[in-house]
């Protein structure tokens, strides 16, 4: 009898043990269950509110760029069209490749800006080229504003190394609408 209780004790600690561990295993599942979130891409997300955006305008003029368009004032419209800021940060030309083609060919704008290329490795220069003249066809003016770093000097026009300073961001948006107000007919 005695040579029984310590196997007896060991069956039951096992079997407790397996089932504390099930249990265990349960309420984890259920926890995360509940903990876990949906977080939306940035990019997922730009792209809806530039669908959203554009959506019901007549021949508005898109920007189309990385984070300097995105954190870019431009203008609400210039020569009598709304202007649309289609920047996402952190995007490269070849991802505009798939989204521009598609916006502008429902939007039906009267300009197409790109601003794109401080994201984009050296390489890829083909794509730029590729992309505009993908958009010609599409849209009767595209413009091309690289947003290379090499047209500024980092002390004095970018905050981080990367983004504009907001007196550089101004200046630049003036460039940017000068070039539009000078491309679009009829713009007084």
């Amino acid at each position: 009898m005695k040579k029984s209780i310590p196997w007896t004790l060991a069956a039951l600690f096992l079997v407790a043990f397996v089932a504390s561990f099930s249990e265990l295993q349960r309420m984890r599942a259920r926890f995360g269950e509940v903990t876990r979130h949906h977080f939306h891409d940035h990019q997922d997300v730009r792209e809806f509110i530039i669908r959203a955006s554009l959506d019901g305008l007549d021949s508005p003029i898109i920007v189309f760029g990385d984070s300097l368009v995105e954190m870019a004032e431009l203008p609400k419209s210039l020569c009598g069209k709304p202007v649309v800021n289609a920047g996402i940060g952190g995007s490269q030309t070849s991802d505009f490749m798939r989204l521009a083609p598609k916006l502008v060919e429902h939007s039906k704008p009267s300009a197409v800006v790109i601003a794109l290329g401080a994201n984009d490795p050296s390489e890829n220069a083909k794509e730029a080229s590729d992309l505009i003249r993908q958009l010609r066809k599409l849209a009767p003016i595209v413009l091309s504003m690289p947003t290379t770093r090499d047209g500024f000097a980092a002390g004095d026009f970018l905050k981080d190394g990367i983004h504009l300073t907001r007196e550089a961001s101004v200046t630049w948006v003036s460039k940017i609408t000068g070039a539009i107000e000078r491309s679009i007919q009829n713009c007084d």
